[in-house]
């Protein structure tokens, strides 16, 4: 199991063809629930930009049908726009739809620590999955990350 961003899937389908694999929603907080996580990159235009106004028609391009469709869906990529997210090239792999359909219940945690909680190599994020995965333990892979989480998060 790997937990990763929906682009996974493009890069699997080419660095590996011959691999058969599917696509599940991350476990969520109850019993039987799922879950997703959504974030996005946030694109700026410095004030003091000396190309402004051509910046911000290139964001109002990119935004569009064409390369929403053209260039993301295409390649196996979510679109920016949920509105795209049915559409023909996703509509040729369930497992493309399966992470379009994550945006439905998808839940973007709000904290300064993300990175601290998630990301780094020892964070309780990756020591639960870890320890459930190579010692099995998996209810107390989770409760050991909740409360590291929670002792991140408050300090």
């Amino acid at each position: 199991m790997q937990a990763g961003p929906n682009y996974t899937v493009p890069v699997l389908k080419e660095k590996a063809p011959g691999l058969d694999f599917g696509v599940a929603f991350l476990p969520g907080p109850g019993q039987g629930d799922a879950s997703s996580f959504a974030g996005s990159d946030v694109l700026t235009i410095p004030a003091a930009a000396k190309h402004a106004a051509k910046a911000l028609e290139f964001l109002n391009w990119v935004i569009t049908d064409e390369p929403q469709l053209e260039v993301y869906a295409k390649t196996g990529n979510l679109p920016s726009r949920t509105d795209l997210a049915n559409n023909k090239y996703f509509a040729a792999d369930p497992r493309l739809t399966k992470t379009a359909e994550a945006l439905t219940i998808a839940q973007t945690p709000s904290t300064f620590h993300f990175n601290d909680m998630s990301n780094a190599s020892s964070s309780p994020w990756i020591e639960m999955l870890r320890t459930a995965i190579f010692e099995g333990d998996i209810d107390g892979a989770i409760a050991k990350a909740k409360k590291r989480m929670k002792q991140i998060q408050c300090n």
